[in-house]
């Protein structure tokens, strides 16, 4: 279920800040910022991996 709303939620965030915004309101108790940073990051390619 989260994989499938990082994806509906990557259609629609274009940067790292908004998709990490929306990741964390509708999950609000994840605890991997670090990766989550990261993942959101590569993702918008904001950053290379």
């Amino acid at each position: 279920v989260y994989i499938q709303f990082y994806e509906e939620a990557l259609k629609t965030n274009t940067t790292s800040e908004q998709l990490i915004k929306s990741i964390k309101s509708k999950y609000p108790a994840l605890t991997f910022d670090t990766a989550l940073q990261i993942g959101a990051k590569v993702n918008t390619g904001e950053m290379k991996w």
